[in-house]
């Protein structure tokens, strides 16, 4: 099997997406792992808040790489041009944002769990009452042939009972948000996230804006 992976993004169809900070997964993976059409990309690491949308396991690898101490980077492959810049990091807060409930994420629980053991960073949740599943999403959970998303709740469940000690950085999960805007002169400076409700049957849940509408500051996005 010869495998390349997705060769371009998605690109979110929201107003301000043009701004600058704001970026595609593809960009900053390419570019950490020093592939030579994304060499020459640059990344304003001096913003300490981050916006990641998604919550497949791109979007935790791009929230761990920007989560991980220097020392934690320099042991594994990444390009020396990355480590270079990330060392200089002033990154404080990643925001990983998923449009719909902990039950529906695609990450791997491998992938999920690494967040919560990195050396410097806090692991919060933005929402508790997240949890609180609704008919549709307990009956997916209860489902013995859906092991992806019980290996995930297994997961979740523990990282919720990990209490924030001060660390360097912090991670925080939203689920239920959609972006909707980026604001800023010419450089991205807010985010407005739509709350959203799930709707439709167990396995075909879709999510479904509610028209209620929170702004957090970021400058970084992607």
């Amino acid at each position: 099997i010869f495998s390349c992976g997705a060769e371009t993004d998605r690109n979110l169809n929201i107003p301000g997406i043009e701004l600058t900070g704001s970026h595609t997964a593809t960009e900053f993976v390419g570019w950490y792992n020093g592939h030579p059409d994304y060499l020459n990309r640059s990344f304003d690491l001096t913003q300490e808040v981050v916006v990641v949308i998604g919550q497949g396991n791109v979007a935790v690898d791009v929230t761990r790489v920007l989560a991980k101490t220097v020392d934690e980077l320099q042991n594994t492959d990444i390009a020396a041009h990355a480590l270079d810049a990330l060392s200089r990091s002033r990154v404080k807060e990643i925001h990983m944002i998923g449009r719909r409930g902990p039950i529906q994420a695609a990450f791997t629980n491998k992938e999920i769990r690494e967040l919560g053991e990195l050396d410097d960073c806090d692991i919060v949740f933005n929402d508790m009452s997240d949890f609180d599943l609704n008919v549709a999403s307990q009956k997916e959970l209860d489902d013995p042939s859906n092991i992806g998303a019980n290996r995930n709740w297994k997961v979740l469940e523990e990282l919720r009972t990990l209490k924030p000690s001060g660390r360097k950085r912090r991670i925080v999960i939203h689920f239920f948000q959609s972006p909707k805007q980026l604001s800023g002169h010419t450089q991205i400076e807010s985010i407005e996230l739509e709350i959203n409700k799930l709707t439709g049957e167990a396995g075909g849940q879709w999510a479904e804006g509610t028209g209620t509408t929170t702004t957090m500051a970021c400058g970084l996005f992607f």
